[in-house]
């Protein structure tokens, strides 16, 4: 009888946690090349979102990868027209 009544509390949130699990994890590459996790987000689109935030006050290379099926996505905040 237990188990059933624990089954029943955990089956719901276990998909809610599923549901807004953050896929894409944004790190920002070191000048030593290594990578510096910021944060991790919904979807590809907020993460690029971010990354342009986050480029306006930490300019660099940024790396964003899809945890689910290991694809990256590189982006520069850098201003190459700046000396």
């Amino acid at each position: 009888m237990c188990k059933s009544s624990i089954r029943v509390i955990i089956g719901p949130l276990s998909h809610q946690i599923s549901r807004c699990a953050r896929l894409f994890r944004i790190s920002k590459v070191r000048d030593d090349g290594s990578l510096h996790f910021i944060e991790a987000m919904q979807t590809l689109e907020e993460a690029k979102a971010r990354v342009n935030q986050i480029g306006k006050l930490w300019p660099g290379d940024y790396v964003i990868d899809n945890e689910e099926t290991g694809e990256r996505v590189f982006a520069s905040t850098n201003d190459e027209t700046k000396n």
